[in-house]
């Protein structure tokens, strides 16, 4: 039985999709390792920086995002949070969005997906984000 070229590509497209997971987690595991051992609270270090904070004084809603990552693998989540509050609504929802991923696989999921892509999860999340922006400029935290 003769296979097509368009058979070729849905499966090489398929097995590029099936490596994403495994390249996000060779990323974020590098990512945790540079965060464990260089503290980004050490200015002499090369770490990112804020463009919109460099552009404007002004802190986004991820900032502290680095010093939070790195103490919260040194074991500090308490002081982590002090960075960035933020965390206390986005790692949940994180956490939420890779189980949704897992549901087309595993059904045991589907509650996940059905939560993360209600349109009121993502209205209020993007809601919550904006008002922390705000609050965090306002109040200076």
């Amino acid at each position: 039985m003769k296979t097509n070229q368009s058979d070729h590509l849905s499966a090489r497209g398929e097995k590029k999709k099936h490596n994403v997971p495994y390249l996000l987690l060779v990323i974020l595991a590098l990512a945790g390792a540079y965060y464990f051992v260089f503290d980004p609270r050490d200015t002499s270090l090369p770490m990112l920086k804020c463009p919109f904070h460099m552009l404007t004084g002004l802190s986004c809603p991820a900032c502290g995002l680095q010093r939070a990552i790195h103490l919260t693998l040194h074991g500090h989540p308490l002081a982590a949070l002090s960075y960035n509050y933020f965390l206390i609504i986005a790692i949940p929802f994180a956490l939420l969005l890779i189980l949704a991923q897992r549901a087309p696989q595993d059904h045991k999921f589907d509650w996940a997906a059905r939560i993360a892509n209600h349109r009121y999860t993502l209205i209020t999340f993007t809601i919550l984000f904006i008002a922390w922006w705000i609050i965090r400029n306002v109040m200076g935290m």
